[in-house]
């Protein structure tokens, strides 16, 4: 939930300022809290959170990073999982929103590896392995925003049909059945 490259103006909290990070972690590890504010994003659930500063060298110039780090207590007061982003300007629900999605994240990059072949880069050197990542991400890109005209054209779904197809399921087989469909009509 880092943005990279992300430079934004960190708000401080009223209550207190951003404090070193290792500080948060270890009331955590204490009380199962983070003893900053508690806020109930739109879900109604609560949220503990702080403004942290992660470690760094004194010699980098210029002022310290400032993270929002929160997590979601359970009726026991022990944690969900931690969470750190730079996004500290952002409502707290929609960074709730963005960490509930990790299950979506690791079912995406499942399909990139079986479907897309992107773990299949072994030996090549950083600027070919990331042409290949890019290819990736173009075919799976190209994939998704087809599938919707895909499934249109497919007989029978929408009607009786209780399951739809995988749009993501060995996307170039179709793709080549086409292209011999193709072949043979010309």
């Amino acid at each position: 939930m880092v943005l990279p490259g992300s430079h934004l103006a960190a708000r401080q909290c009223p209550e207190a300022g951003p404090v070193a990070a290792v500080r948060l972690i270890s009331e955590h590890e204490r009380t199962g809290l983070i003893p900053q504010r508690v806020s109930a994003p739109a879900d109604g659930r609560p949220y503990s959170m702080g403004l942290v500063h992660l470690p760094r060298p004194r010699s980098l110039p210029g002022p310290r990073q400032t993270y929002r780090l929160f997590t979601q207590p359970d009726g026991r007061g022990r944690h969900g999982g931690l969470w750190i982003t730079n996004m500290v300007n952002q409502p707290l629900g929609d960074l709730v929103g963005l960490a509930g999605r990790r299950a979506e994240a690791a079912g995406t990059v499942g399909r990139l590896e079986r479907n897309f072949g992107l773990r299949d880069f072994e030996g090549r050197s950083f600027p070919g392995w990331h042409h290949h990542m890019t290819l990736v991400s173009a075919a799976f890109t190209y994939a998704r925003l087809t599938a919707h005209q895909d499934m249109r054209s497919i007989s029978g779904f929408g009607s009786n049909s209780k399951t739809a197809p995988d749009p993501y399921a060995e996307p170039w087989r179709s793709l080549g059945r086409q292209q011999t469909q193709d072949r043979r009509t010309a």
